[in-house]
């Protein structure tokens, strides 16, 4: 999905690192792809996802304890391609943007390696993933990654642009059928019929 990511988004960046560790895979398969050098300069404390902590307070408490830069010196002047596996609420954007700018960053580009979650209302998790129909999902408050990127970079005063890998790039790496896998977070479509 990195690789197919580097495919459809074209980035003038000095170098990718990822959003440990779940981004990791995705920015290794875009900076083979891209040829960009590939950096591991965001660490995390301990491995603990933010996106299922059950409240507003306990995600962003989660990002800020755990998210930081391990070395700043390489940031100053840059334009850096950073890549996350998703972008949900956009908590660790802003957390990410915030440790970038401070280190000197001039640009930064945000690639998820999934298309947009929670676009619209019936795109949750069917499964009971703590992602609620009526949650917090950053794509449903500004409808497209253009307004996100513009808010980014108005409310952070820096260069940012958000990009999502496409739905039919994500099926395309996929093997197999569409309609085999439940994409309700992203489509709306799910395989299997839930009753309510």
């Amino acid at each position: 999905m990195g690789s197919e990511l580097a495919k459809e988004i074209e980035v003038d960046a000095d170098f990718v690192i990822d959003v440990p560790r779940s981004g990791k895979p995705y920015a290794r398969g875009f900076h083979k792809e891209s040829g960009l050098p590939y950096l591991s300069l965001l660490e995390k404390k301990n491995s603990e996802r933010s996106f299922i902590q059950s409240t507003k307070e306990d995600r962003e408490r989660s990002i800020t304890e755990n998210l930081y830069l391990r070395d700043s010196s390489v940031i100053r002047d840059k334009a850096v391609a950073v890549v996350d596996d998703s972008v949900i609420r956009g908590n660790v954007i802003r957390r990410v943007v915030e440790l970038l700018k401070k280190a000197g960053a001039r640009r930064i580009y945000f690639l998820s390696g999934i298309p947009p979650i929670g676009r619209e209302e019936n795109c949750y998790c069917c499964y009971g993933v703590d992602m609620p129909p009526e949650d917090e999902f950053i794509m449903r408050k500004f409808e497209t990654p253009e307004k996100i990127s513009r808010y980014i970079s108005r409310s952070y005063n820096i260069d940012f642009e958000l990009h999502y890998l496409s739905e039919d790039g994500l099926f395309k790496v996929l093997p197999g059928k569409e309609e085999n896998y439940c994409s309700q977070c992203i489509t709306g479509k799910c395989p299997i019929a839930f009753e309510k």
